[in-house]
């Protein structure tokens, strides 16, 4: 199991990492205009906590409640997703297209 567990931290964190990257190229929106610097402070902040906690538990510090951080950031993962495709606001729809 800790096996599978560390497979869902890094792909939680890989896709936060390209999620970021794309917010830091600008090609990222959410069809939000002004409301889109919302969704991005809630990415940075989810990929610096999740960043943080998974060097706590790769060093073996924290040991504790490690599945519930795993199923909230892949759940952060699945709304960043979810708002930058399908769910984008009137200024920018959806286009087809997860990135521009």
């Amino acid at each position: 199991m800790p096996k599978t567990l560390t497979l869902l931290d890094s792909v939680a964190l890989i896709g936060l990492f390209i999620y970021n990257g794309a917010m830091f190229l600008g090609v990222l929106r959410f069809g939000r205009e002004m409301g889109d610097m919302g969704y991005y402070g809630i990415l940075t902040l989810g990929t610096i906590l999740l960043l943080i906690f998974y060097f706590l538990k790769f060093r073996r510090i924290w040991k504790k409640h490690t599945e519930v951080i795993t199923v909230l950031a892949l759940l952060l993962l699945t709304f960043i997703f979810y708002y930058s495709s399908f769910g984008r606001g009137p200024d920018y729809p959806w286009n087809g297209q997860f990135f521009g």
